[in-house]
């Protein structure tokens, strides 16, 4: 289903200042269930937002748009291209690893990659594509 453009409007409104949004510690609560690690002083930015739903119109804007942070961490010590992985969202792997200033290895806090993460969380497809980009 693709987005209209008012629906994007208002979603990269929401999400160009989504890591001071209630949302944000909404969402941040449902996700903290199963993790033990407490928030630091990183947010969650709409990228990493957008890239944990596979939102991937907004992915694609958000890229584009001045000082996103494609490489940037957030409270768990993930990049957008992380949370893609672990969600299994292949199309904003795909968009994420297609850009040239992107660390596709870059580590979270505890060492885990993104292919690590695609792959422990059961995603054979993100795998096998971050695999075949990479090389």
């Amino acid at each position: 289903m693709e987005l209209s453009d008012y629906a994007k409007s208002l979603a990269l409104e929401l999400l160009n200042r989504y890591d001071s949004h209630i949302s944000s510690a909404l969402l941040f609560e449902r996700i903290r269930t199963s993790w033990t690690r407490l928030p630091s002083h990183r947010p969650f930015p709409g990228l990493h937002c957008a890239s944990y739903f596979g939102i991937d119109e907004i992915v694609a804007t958000l890229i584009k748009m001045e000082g996103c942070g494609i490489n940037q961490r957030d409270y768990m010590g993930f990049t957008p291209l992380t949370w893609a992985a672990w969600q299994g969202n292949q199309g904003a792997v795909t968009l994420l690893l297609t850009q040239d200033d992107i660390d596709p290895d870059k580590p979270g806090d505890e060492g885990e990659t993104p292919l690590l993460v695609a792959s422990r969380s059961g995603h054979p497809g993100v795998v096998r594509y971050y695999s075949h980009e990479k090389t």
